[in-house]
């Protein structure tokens, strides 16, 4: 039995030298690049669980694909050795690789969500750190562009002496920083949006220590202005630059965002609790409309619709409830409500649906159903409604069709411009402030706006020294 195991022991010391050898060695590269195919095997199958979609075959799949990860990094790592004569060239690249498809993953799992805060890559694994300053940075960098791409407002999380020691001037000026250093005082001298201060904090409503921390940036403001993190997009025009750099920037108006607000949550439905995060927005606006906390098994039209309006701050023009024919009477109550079935509606209107109409005469039943109109093209209507089937979507019908009750016409305030002419020094230490947002996002604004980008962002790098 004992020849056995060392036989057995044997074995595994020669596959292991031939692995070792075939991928370059077990260094703080090959770590992180485990780490990341393990993140992802994981968050694959949370996403199976969560949208009942687990399968034997799909998850065989998964596994051969990082089989094949890992043959790509022998491959490049023989190249950089017989061919290239330099290790670590394209053994490297295949890494930076698994950082995009870790970002995709993470991706998948946020989908369908919105977040007022940053969303950041973790940078604090002592095998990430003995890669290197360059390899720490690359990852970072193709974690952030990767979420970038996808309209995320990206950052990364670290401690201040990693920050000083691994990661490169370049990305700390190019990303926010979550600096962590549990101490009285930050000895980063660099700029961070966050502070992590303490780790032995106390919360109310919750056992044990938590993360304190401190934030220097008015983060949820910036997301949501910008579009970034699943909010919708605010409207830039150009203006021109000459010597100073003008802007004419358009405030986005409150119909504009209620639009678009109704926009970004199509698609969420109950198959998979994505409308949820809906109904949590409405229950948690006060006073809840006759004191009812709408269940996640409700009807939840009106709710839809109420959680725009507390979303984009118009409850006064909107009102608030989870009955249609409640909404319905608080618009006339308000003088905002057109029982004309002929009206040919504007966009951010609110819709209410009676499915008893005869179809003779203007209709004058109970609501059953409501939803935010869209756009009107002619006489084509395309409205946005919650709970239709079950989930956020589409509806296209005629002006003075059948089943319309009534229109709640909000009296929205008319968009306004914002003129000014400003400095590259000044516009740049709005970008510093982040104002501009974040990579591709900053460049696209700043010359959106006819500013310089190339201009502005030397400006913001001299500042930043």
């Amino acid at each position: 039995m004992k020849e056995f195991w060392n036989i057995i022991q044997a074995g595994f010391a020669v596959v292991g030298g031939w692995l070792g050898w075939f991928l370059g060695g077990a260094d703080g590269l090959m770590y992180a690049l485990i780490l990341f195919v393990v993140c992802d095997y994981i968050t694959g199958v949370m996403c199976g669980a969560a949208d009942h979609k687990l399968s034997s075959q799909i998850g065989f799949k998964g596994i051969f694909r990082k089989v094949v990860i890992f043959i790509m990094v022998g491959i490049g790592n023989a190249i950089d050795i017989h061919v290239l004569g330099k290790p670590g060239v394209l053994r490297t690249a295949v890494s930076f690789r698994e950082a995009t498809l870790e970002a995709k993953a993470f991706q998948r799992v946020i989908a369908g969500k919105q977040f007022d805060m940053p969303v950041y890559f973790d940078m604090e694994e002592k095998d990430q750190r003995e890669a290197g300053r360059d390899f720490c940075s690359g990852l970072i960098r193709t974690f952030c562009n990767e979420m970038e791409k996808a309209g995320y407002f990206a950052g990364f999380y670290t401690s201040a002496s990693y920050a000083k020691t691994v990661v490169s001037l370049e990305i700390l000026s190019r990303y926010t920083f979550w600096c962590a250093q549990w101490a009285k005082s930050c000895s980063y001298q660099g700029r961070c949006g966050i502070w992590q201060y303490s780790s032995k904090g106390r919360v109310p409503g919750i056992s044990g220590d938590v993360d304190l921390d401190r934030c220097y940036q008015d983060f949820p403001k910036v997301i949501r202005n910008g579009g970034f993190n699943g909010y919708p997009k605010n409207i830039n025009v150009a203006g021109d630059s000459n010597g100073t750099t003008g802007s004419a920037e358009q405030v986005q108006s409150d119909c504009d965002r209620v639009v678009r607000q109704a926009q970004a949550w199509i698609g969420r439905k109950e198959a998979d609790g994505s409308h949820k995060q809906i109904i949590d927005i409405y229950n948690s606006h006060k006073p809840l409309a006759r004191g009812y906390a709408v269940k996640y098994t409700d009807a939840w039209c009106a709710a839809f619709v109420s959680a725009v309006a507390i979303r984009c701050g118009v409850t006064d023009i909107i009102p608030t409830e989870c009955s249609c024919g409640q909404m319905l009477i608080l618009f006339k109550i308000i003088g905002e409500l057109v029982e004309d079935d002929a009206y040919r509606p504007s966009p951010g209107d609110v819709i209410f649906y009676d499915w008893q109409d005869s179809g003779a005469g203007d209709n004058t039943g109970w609501p059953d159903h409501v939803g935010i109109v869209e756009k009107v093209e002619g006489t084509s209507i395309t409205v946005i409604e919650g709970n239709k089937n079950n989930a956020v979507g589409r509806r296209m019908l005629q002006v003075n069709g059948r089943y319309i009750r009534a229109y709640g016409v909000p009296r929205y305030k008319k968009s306004a411009s914002i003129a000014s002419r400003k400095t590259i020094e000044e516009v740049a230490r709005e970008v510093i402030a982040g104002k501009w947002g974040n990579g591709r996002e900053r460049e696209q604004r700043l010359t959106a706006a006819g500013h310089d980008y190339r201009a502005v962002q030397r400006n913001v790098n001299k500042l930043m020294k």
